[in-house]
């Protein structure tokens, strides 16, 4: 019998975790898209109906939720496009209706699994919540509340729009912030080159968080300080740097098992991290980001953590169909892959399931 296996037998009775006295079911970290959409799977099953599965869930974000996205123009297709804020109001509405705790300007400093009581610590400051699991969905970007700064730009584009936007705002002289030297230098060189008559600097995102960084102020990134807009006219945060380095798990201290490489946590295909009961979803957790990939991640946790709390398979009425296969049992859909134990070590990992696969066709 696997590890995994195992656990559910001594978890589950009757399709619901017992002996595990926690503060919620399921906490999510991170309220952009990925946040908001898990919790909503969570608490209601499938978003398209009314039945509520009945967990405890809680919503955690460092600002006002909504992150990035809301200060964007998400686009589909090019026919097909929405504004960030009201596709943040629309799974804002969502979370509300279907109950789900809601803890925003509530920094997140540590995710911790404690194996005596077998729960999640998660830790908020000076106070501690217990849960039986936790989806990660803090994306890449430290702050996104700092996009309210009028001095500051998100570079999002390429260099020659990034000039223009400069231009637009008359700055004489620009510091350009990320969280990986390569790439905010060779943007600094790029823009020096389109436009020689700017000044521009550098400044490196401390990926080992400075203790007061959030009595900053949520407006506020690691390492700049209102000083810092008396010698510069403006920031440029590149935002390819974070694409090379994630710079938001540096502001959480991580369970020791739960694995990252570049700052991206790393997860089996259903958001399982090392650690039996953390998950991740959304950017932070995929080094492809956008909002489509955060809430087909997110869906794929919710699900996966939802289905722990539930051991009916098929569809009614445990407000899952059709996203779970109809079959009469469990293992005989999903566990070649929950079988694979093998620790996660890189975005490379190809896991026992495909090695066994692979054997199979030799």
């Amino acid at each position: 019998m696997s590890l995994y296996s195992h656990c559910l037998n001594i978890r589950l009775e009757r399709g619901v975790l017992v002996n595990m006295k926690t503060d919620f079911d399921v906490i999510v970290v991170g309220g952009g898209p990925a946040g908001l959409y898990a919790s909503t799977v969570l608490q209601k099953g499938i978003p398209t109906q009314n039945k509520s599965e009945k967990l405890r869930v809680a919503l955690f974000d460092q600002g006002n939720l909504g992150g990035l996205a809301k200060f964007g123009y998400i686009t589909f297709s090019k026919r097909w496009s929405f504004s960030g804020s009201k596709i943040i109001s629309a799974l804002y509405k969502e979370i509300v209706e279907a109950g789900v705790n809601i803890h925003d300007n509530t920094p997140i400093t540590s995710v911790k699994y404690d194996e005596i009581s077998d729960v999640v610590n998660v830790s908020s400051n000076d106070k501690v919540y217990t849960s039986k699991y936790v989806i990660i969905t803090s994306g890449i970007f430290p702050n996104p509340e700092a996009m309210l700064h009028k001095n500051i730009l998100l570079g999002l584009h390429t260099p020659e729009k990034m000039l223009n936007d400069i231009k637009r705002k008359d700055w004489k002289s620009v510091l350009i912030y990320g969280s990986d030297n390569n790439a905010i230098n060779k943007l600094k060189q790029n823009l020096a080159s389109l436009d020689k008559s700017i000044e521009y600097g550098t400044k490196l995102q401390n990926l080992h968080l400075e203790s007061n960084y959030w009595e900053q102020g949520k407006h506020k990134l690691p390492g700049i300080y209102k000083s810092t807009f008396e010698k510069w006219d403006g920031m440029l945060i590149d935002y390819n740097a974070y694409k090379v380095i994630n710079g938001t798990t540096s502001l959480i201290e991580l369970d020791n098992a739960v694995k990252t490489e570049q700052g991206y946590i790393l997860t089996n295909h259903f958001g399982k991290t090392n650690c039996e009961r953390i998950y991740a979803a959304g950017n932070v957790a995929n080094v492809i980001s956008g909002v489509l990939i955060a809430l087909s991640s997110a869906l794929t946790a919710a699900l996966t953590v939802g289905r722990l709390f539930n051991d009916r398979v098929i569809s009614e009425p445990t407000g899952r169909f059709p996203w779970f296969p109809r079959e009469f049992s469990w293992e005989e859909s999903w566990l070649p892959y929950l079988e694979d134990q093998e620790e996660l070590t890189s975005f490379g990992n190809s896991g026992e399931y495909k090695k066994r696969k692979a054997s199979k066709l030799k």
